[in-house]
């Protein structure tokens, strides 16, 4: 355990997270993101990835830190809706991916978490989410590492109102890819993980939280995605969460 935690500390420390308009990127970087998705993804088109970087308003870019190259990046934009006459906002992640040798580094969620704290005080007052679809369980195990409550759970039903949120957003960002029963988005051409990089195996599925997934999602592997569904509060957020966010690089 201990080489383990050495070798997170040293990727951690290679790996520097910035937070950017997507308007700012050069030709290079994108090419380079579009790159690194082929890597990792099957069946990646590029017109489709930079019409869908284009909808999109900030680009977390990681980048080594000794020499500068991009290893990873996430894509997000914020959703306006309204439910029950009550107006919300969603964070919207898109295309996320870090490269294999960086995995374990805490720039992801410290510099994710840091917007995620600026756009809860912007907007206070306002009832805010984290929506995305998830095709890896990967990204699925994003919300039970810093969230207390989130959607769908394998030990808890999804509360009346944020199955309204839920849907309502599934529906305005993919229309009828989108199905409400099974809480999938199907995409058309969508890309699709490896199989040596999201193959869900049994010693995985140990894992209760993995398990669900696979259950509400067996076809993952073919690209279909589970839409999921967090609520921004203070009070949500695991401690270990708010530690990596106030933590100064």
């Amino acid at each position: 355990m201990g080489n383990n935690q050495t070798t997170e500390v040293q990727k951690e420390k290679r790996l520097l997270g910035k937070l950017m308009n997507v308007s700012e990127l050069s030709s290079e970087q994108k090419i380079k993101m579009l790159h690194l998705l082929k890597i990792y993804f099957d069946n990646v088109k590029e017109a489709l990835f930079f019409k869908d970087l284009s909808e999109k308003e900030w680009v977390i870019i990681f980048e080594d830190i000794a020499n500068g190259e991009i290893q990873g990046f996430s894509t997000q934009t914020l959703i306006d809706a309204e439910i029950d006459t009550i107006s919300i906002k969603a964070l919207f992640s898109g295309d996320t991916i870090i490269d294999k040798n960086y995995w374990g580094s805490r720039e992801l969620p410290r510099v994710w978490g840091k917007l995620v704290s600026s756009l809860m005080k912007k907007f206070e007052g306002i009832k805010l989410y984290w929506f995305y679809i998830s095709k890896g369980y990967m990204t699925y195990l994003l919300m039970p590492r810093y969230f207390h409550n989130f959607y769908p759970k394998y030990d808890s039903e999804i509360p009346e109102f944020e199955k309204k949120v839920l849907d309502t957003l599934a529906s305005k960002k993919f229309g009828s890819g989108y199905d409400s029963k099974r809480g999938i988005v199907t995409i058309e051409f969508n890309y699709y993980l490896r199989m040596e990089v999201g193959q869900i195996t049994e010693d995985l599925l140990k894992d209760p939280n993995i398990r669900f997934f696979k259950s509400r999602n067996p076809n993952y592997i073919k690209g279909e995605e589970l839409a999921c569904l967090v609520k921004l509060t203070e009070d949500n957020m695991q401690l270990i969460f708010k530690q990596i966010i106030n933590d100064e690089k």
